[in-house]
């Protein structure tokens, strides 16, 4: 599958569980970790259950990718946050 995204060995591919994943974070920050759910945009509804589904769906055709994804989300967020955001 990692050819299909790389054209030479320059990338690197992790390989994981659910399980061994979410375990692997040490943070003050909450990790919210979810499997991607792939859909055909077409016909279905991204179907919004909670803050996160949003960006764990995903274009039926990548189904061959399998991903689980980590989500970190800092709310609320502060002028000071945003102030150091490089925007140009």
């Amino acid at each position: 599958m990692w050819k299909l995204y790389l054209k030479s060995d320059e990338g690197i591919a992790i390989q994981s569980t659910f399980s061994r994943l979410k375990g692997s974070f040490i943070s003050e920050d909450e990790v919210n970790v979810g499997t991607v759910k792939y859909i055909d945009y077409d016909s279905e509804a991204v179907g919004i259950t909670n803050v996160f589904s949003p960006f764990l769906r995903k274009r039926k055709s990548f189904e061959h990718d399998w991903e689980i994804r980590a989500i970190v989300m800092k709310w609320p967020y502060h002028q000071t946050d945003i102030s150091s955001l490089d925007i140009s």
